[in-house]
């Protein structure tokens, strides 16, 4: 009975088969709400929170903390994105962040992305 069920739950499913499902991803720029603060929520606040000396990536901060207030800041630089401080820990030109469990490569070029569109707050 199990195997009649499985044979036709997969016979149904292929008469409509069309291809891989492709996620749509978001049209228009990267969104640093959107796309780029929950990649620091998941990947960075369990060091980078408001206790960190050099820079404090909590929701509240993060932005300012980036771009003029953090103790290396600016750590990005819309005008030569591949050299921005942030980039380049991400990718491991300098010392590894996080350095326990490197970030996907879509949530690396996300953040390349936002930088290279001016890395604006919105």
């Amino acid at each position: 009975m199990t195997a009649l069920l499985l044979g036709l739950l997969l016979s149904a499913s292929c008469e409509d088969d069309v291809g891989p499902l492709i996620l749509d991803s978001p049209s228009g720029p990267v969104s640093y709400s959107r796309d780029i603060q929950p990649i620091f929520d998941i990947n960075c606040i369990g060091c980078h929170d408001e206790f960190h000396q050099q820079l404090n990536l909590s929701a509240c901060c993060s932005y300012d903390e980036l771009l003029t207030q953090g103790a290396a800041a600016p750590y990005v630089n819309p005008d030569n994105p591949a050299q921005s401080k942030l980039y380049r820990h991400l990718t491991g030109d300098l010392a590894l962040m996080p350095p326990f469990r490197p970030l996907a490569d879509y949530e690396i070029n996300q953040v390349l992305q936002w930088i290279r569109e001016g890395a604006v707050e919105n």
